[in-house]
């Protein structure tokens, strides 16, 4: 039973054990995939130049419409 069907009665209430136990094993699923996730990639990315592009190529703003603070911003965190 989830918050979206708590007014059910006809159904079994769980117990905060119960949610605690797979809140549990979903962060272990989670950190497990996170853990192969980041070794495949270190993998991918030896020898590559995208790897050092993230953050210019993830802003969506065009360079002439940010401030000339914002700007000046960018300038350093992309040495």
């Amino acid at each position: 039973m989830t918050d979206y069907d708590c007014w059910d009665t006809s159904r079994p209430h769980v117990t905060l054990e119960q949610v605690i136990a797979i809140m549990r094993r979903n962060n272990a699923k989670a950190f497990s995939l996170l853990n192969r996730i980041l070794k495949a990639e270190q993998d991918l990315l030896e020898g590559c130049d995208c790897r050092n592009q993230g953050l210019r190529m993830g802003l969506m703003t065009p360079k002439k419409a940010l401030s000339k603070e914002q700007s000046a911003w960018m300038d350093v965190l992309l040495l």
